[in-house]
């Protein structure tokens, strides 16, 4: 009996999991190929004269309000853009490291270490000593953003530094929102590093679809349905949803009303004539 009554209660909780989702409707998501740009949080404390560039201003769609202010910036503000800026410079033409959306490849980084304070910097990063907190948009609309650190691994000398200067960027998405995103170092080769000189980092970009770690293009080179980034994609999520709820809800009344039929005609006469007997 008790378990037959939870049954409804199982249906009832998987109804309303995807509900949990529903940040994705009131987001834009990625397309096939749209840039996805790396920021990197400014240490104006430590080292007050890196990384001055700024972020562009916020361009919000006609009748959006503005997002409000939350910690370790999963929700964008415009004062909350005043603490970051761009990722990572490549030497080789000027602009902050980026990746295209949903697309596989190989990414290469010059990351020029042109003065003290930047050596200082990446010194402090090899040692532990600091940490290069980065994050990437989950959605088109830069709205909300995911957490990523850049690791450099190295040895650190008096006048000079060994690092590995090969890197595996790592993405999850679903429905053409990024859920997830990691970089790490995968040992290679460790380049001599000295002021004026420049680390040439370099590595794999992967996508996922969801959670787990199948790819998000199929064969074809076409985005899976894990992945779509299409804005009809809120709609059938919608209907899904609404469709496996009508179900468990069915199935819930089915079980209580075969629950109370079984107690009226089988259990309930045995239970009255066992206490009969004993009367």
């Amino acid at each position: 009996m008790s378990r037959l009554l939870l049954l409804p209660l199982l249906c009832l909780s998987l109804a309303l999991a995807p509900l949990r989702a529903v940040a994705h409707v009131h987001t834009t998501p990625f397309q096939l190929g749209d840039e996805v740009k790396l920021e990197c949080r400014r240490n104006l404390t430590s080292f007050p004269t890196l990384f001055t560039e700024t972020l562009p201003p916020r361009v919000l769609p006609p009748g959006a309000a503005a997002p409000s202010q939350a910690a370790h910036g999963a929700v964008a503000s415009a004062a909350d853009d005043a603490l970051w800026g761009p990722g990572p410079l490549c030497h080789e033409h000027g602009r902050e490291l980026s990746f295209k959306f949903g697309q596989d490849g190989f990414v290469y980084c010059g990351l020029h270490v042109g003065s003290e304070e930047m050596y200082r910097f990446v010194a402090a990063l090899v040692r532990g000593e600091e940490s290069w907190s980065c994050r990437v948009a989950m959605s088109a609309d830069r709205g909300f953003y995911l957490p990523l650190q850049l690791p450099l691994w190295g040895v650190a000398e008096e006048e000079h530094l060994h690092i590995n200067h090969h890197m595996a960027f790592v993405f999850h998405v679903d429905a053409g929102r990024i859920i997830g995103a990691a970089a790490y170092p995968v040992r290679d080769r460790f380049q001599l590093t000295r002021v004026r000189s420049t680390l040439s980092l370099h590595g794999p970009v992967h996508w996922f679809q969801g959670h787990g770690y199948l790819p998000l293009l199929g064969a074809g080179g076409a985005m899976d349905a894990g992945g779509a980034g299409s804005a009809g994609g809120s709609d059938d999520d919608c209907v899904g949803t609404l469709g496996l709820m009508f179900w468990c809800l069915s199935t819930a009344m089915f079980t209580l009303t075969f629950a109370a039929g079984l107690y009226v005609m089988r259990l309930k006469p045995m239970l009255a004539q066992k206490y009969l007997k004993k009367d």
